[in-house]
């Protein structure tokens, strides 16, 4: 099952002339998880639909070049339950791992740290806090 969506219109423009060529800048981007609104304030009707097209197509692969494209990871969000005697070994196993530490806090006399993992190392960093006996992991929303 795939998590992958897309969606674009052409809000009153000629079928097709603004938002497939929009998105056609952002597949070629190979650019996920964004938003692109091009705005057009004046004319178009000497431009034709072919000018239109090429003017959105424009407009968007300048805005993704002139901008900073940030890179993150997905992360599988986590919470490991220990007894505070093992907070160094945990912190010092997790400062090893590609794993962030979010918050910390108790649960009865278990000591909490919610974590996110990076979700393309998460089953090897799960599988090893699942293997180990004085850790509890969980995975959360």
């Amino acid at each position: 099952m795939s998590n992958y969506h897309d969606r674009y219109s052409d809000d009153g423009e000629p079928n097709n002339s603004a938002g497939k060529p929009i998105f056609g800048q952002i597949l070629a981007a190979e650019i996920t998880n964004v938003l692109v609104a091009v705005v057009r304030y004046y004319g178009g009707t000497k431009l034709g639909v072919g000018g239109l097209i090429n003017a959105y197509k424009t407009a968007t692969a300048e805005a993704i070049e002139k901008n900073t494209i940030i890179q993150k990871e997905e992360v599988i969000k986590a919470i490991i339950k220990f007894d505070p005697s093992n907070t160094g070994d945990l912190m010092s196993r997790l400062n090893k791992m590609r794993v962030e530490v979010k918050s910390h806090g108790f649960e009865n006399a278990l000591h909490l740290v919610k974590i996110d993992i990076v979700k393309s190392v998460s089953k090897e960093i799960i599988d090893t806090f699942e293997q180990l006996p004085h850790y509890q992991i969980e995975l959360i929303e």
